[in-house]
């Protein structure tokens, strides 16, 4: 799957358990992020299951599907 952000194809991670969990880049944890983003999304009312958050030290976006 890929989304487009400002223009630019991006690809999609789904974030299983070890698969895709750390950041190529930086380190950080990929699944932190997951879960700070949906909540993040589920205070705004937001659809979180449609939404992907993006990692920006890696480029990639990160689906908040659990």
């Amino acid at each position: 799957m890929t989304v487009s952000i400002l223009g630019h194809k991006v690809e999609v991670l789904e974030v299983k358990g070890d698969l895709n969990r750390m950041c190529r880049r930086s380190g950080i944890d990929h699944l932190q992020l997951k879960h700070e983003a949906r909540a993040a999304r589920q205070a705004g009312g937001f659809d979180v299951d449609e939404s992907v958050v993006l990692c920006t030290h890696c480029g990639l976006a990160v689906a908040l599907k659990v």
